[in-house]
């Protein structure tokens, strides 16, 4: 069975303490964001950074024009 985006996407976010940063630990583009695979397929995978999508776990999507 494989493991869901949020399984996925929380396995490599190093927790710590509600008031500090949560480390990304998966992979990082050449300016050190986190990128972190959504879905798709061979031919046209989805990424998205992965400080977005914890904003959009958190809050909901991004408002329009942003």
């Amino acid at each position: 069975m494989s493991a869901t985006t949020l399984e996925r996407f929380w396995a490599k976010v190093a927790e710590g303490d509600p008031d500090e940063c949560w480390e990304w630990t998966g992979a990082k583009n050449a300016k050190g964001y986190g990128r972190f695979y959504t879905g798709g397929g061979r031919d046209t995978p989805r990424y998205t950074y992965a400080h977005r999508f914890a904003y959009e776990l958190a809050n909901g999507p991004f408002p329009e024009g942003l």
